[in-house]
């Protein structure tokens, strides 16, 4: 897998991954809000990450929708 810093600020990055024949473009954003629901923790291997509910990732696309109004928005919530 190769990874490429497209941009970077102090709250956003974007990354352009590849692997294989496959690209893909990801926004990691540090906006915090207040959580409705605790993280799942998952596991690989030795490795431990959270990852936020689904009902959590709804609230906060709707909130993405209603302040930035972008197609892609639409997209994740579908």
């Amino acid at each position: 897998m190769k990874v490429e810093t497209i941009q970077t600020s102090e709250k956003f990055t974007q990354l352009r991954v590849t692997y294989a024949a496959e690209t893909v473009v990801v926004d990691l954003v540090a906006d915090p809000v207040a959580v409705i629901e605790a993280p799942v923790l998952f596991r690989d291997g030795e490795a431990e990450f959270q990852v936020d509910s689904r009902h959590e990732i709804f609230v906060n696309k709707l909130c993405s929708l209603i302040g930035r109004n972008e197609w892609r928005d639409l997209e994740d919530l579908r």
